[in-house]
């Protein structure tokens, strides 16, 4: 008997030993579950900065083609904030990172004065942009760093110097260039 009462305690004990832990993880799960739906603009707000720190980069590498991002990104994102500013007379559509398109606002702000200086109005749509624009200049600072350090490292190593190399074959070329100058010269002679 001795056998079966122990087993009994056993899976009495287990019972109330399982219940704690099943509430606990109830209540962690959704303690994280707050933490999330507190977390998610701030990290909607992170990844809408690295998107800029992004495009910086690549605009200070050239995408290989020397073409700059602030003519493929940054400058019509300026350009569509300021026309929906003047569209709307108002600054209070949605902070970064915008929906698809920009929602004007059912009352037109108070802030936003048609008669005010252009000044005033070119100072509030920068400081609607300058987390994109400041976010995106660090990048293009980012991205010059990889070049320069690669350099460093060459000068710093003693390595050859590839442009004495470069400066001896631009030489060459001159000089093959005024040869055929004289060659074409000589040639017009003879023929008039």
């Amino acid at each position: 008997m001795t056998g079966i009462h122990s087993r009994g305690l056993n899976k009495i004990s287990l019972k109330r030993f399982r219940q704690p832990k099943v509430s606990l993880c109830c209540h962690v799960l959704f303690l994280i579950s707050c933490v999330f739906q507190v977390m998610e603009p701030f990290v909607k707000k992170m990844w809408w900065c690295v998107y800029w720190v992004g495009l910086g980069v690549l605009s200070s590498v050239g995408l290989g083609t020397g073409l700059h991002t602030f003519l493929l990104y940054l400058g019509p994102h300026i350009a569509s904030v300021t026309l929906a500013a003047y569209e709307c007379h108002s600054l209070n559509f949605p902070e970064p990172p915008y929906p698809d398109e920009i929602v004007c606002p059912d009352s037109p702000s108070a802030s936003w004065d048609a008669e005010a200086s252009v000044w005033t109005a070119v100072l509030a749509i920068m400081a609607k942009v300058r987390l994109e624009a400041f976010m995106w200049g660090a990048g293009t600072a980012l991205g010059e760093l990889p070049p320069y350090f690669m350099a460093r490292a060459a000068r710093l190593s003693g390595g050859a110097d590839d442009d004495e190399d470069e400066d001896d074959e631009l030489r060459d070329l001159e000089e093959l260039q005024r040869k055929q100058m004289n060659q074409e010269q000589m040639v017009g002679v003879w023929v008039k």
